[in-house]
């Protein structure tokens, strides 16, 4: 058997089957490495059942500067694998890691243009249902950030002061910010355990303390306190002022 040639045939159940003929007569059929799904459209390489449009059962092995792709994104010579966006959500790219064969467990890596200046990259846990980190474009890094109205108890007050807060968490670590502006009124503090917030939006594991300063005042103010297991933020005794205030600290979570 030296001269050959190579036809190809799909049997009835759609696997393309090579067929080597031999110039004495005689057939070889090979293993399929191809086979096609034509009711479903689908092909499978190594695989004679395939799932998915192509389906391949094995290793895969590309040697082109510019990688693969997918989506409608451009390939360049910089790219070793390029995801574009989700085929159901414009502006988020996708990237799932599942150690086991469930949608619910896992992570997934984001990359979301909410279509201003403004992107970040996230990663976020199937199995709780929310995003463990994001770094955004201007390469802030943290696991969760927002605002949020402080309320207070036994807060002394004339007019009408605004008071706003901030945080952020990154890991188990809190990071939070309180900032009260007079708007041409005044405000004291008792002090002790007197005068605190009462809404920190977390309930931290452990206690923790921060810094209370009035800007309009050198600088003055003292220590302030989270407890842990609780919401309040304990603050430091002042006289009436109608100068700026503004606290802040790290506490565990």
């Amino acid at each position: 058997m030296t001269d050959k040639a190579i036809l190809h045939g799909v049997d009835s159940t759609g696997v393309i089957r090579p067929v080597n003929v031999f110039s004495d007569g005689s057939l070889l059929i090979s293993l399929p490495p191809i086979s096609t799904d034509p009711v479903n459209n689908r092909v499978g390489i190594n695989n004679p059942a395939p799932g998915y449009t192509l389906d391949i059962s094995g290793t895969m092995l590309t040697s082109s500067q510019a990688g693969i792709g997918y989506g409608s994104s451009s390939l360049s010579v910089w790219d070793t694998l390029l995801l574009g966006e989700r085929p159901v959500l414009d502006g988020v790219a996708s990237l799932r890691l599942s150690p086991i064969n469930t949608t619910g467990r896992g992570f997934k890596i984001d990359v979301t243009d909410p279509g201003t200046t403004s992107y970040y990259l996230s990663i976020f846990d199937q199995v709780v249902g929310t995003i463990r980190l994001t770094i955004d474009s201007s390469g802030d890094i943290y696991s969760e950030k927002g605002t949020w109205t402080p309320t207070w108890t036994g807060l002394t007050v004339t007019g009408t002061p605004i008071y706003t807060g901030t945080y952020r968490t990154v890991g188990s670590l809190l990071f939070w910010s309180v900032t009260i502006n007079p708007n041409g009124g005044t405000t004291a503090s008792a002090g002790g355990n007197g005068t605190y917030i009462n809404n920190l939006p977390f309930s931290p594991s452990q206690s923790g303390t921060g810094i209370w300063t009035n800007i309009a005042n050198g600088g003055s103010g003292g220590t302030c306190s989270v407890w842990g297991n609780h919401t309040n933020i304990y603050v430091p005794a002042w006289a009436a002022s109608g100068g700026w205030w503004l606290g802040n600290g790290l506490v565990e979570l």
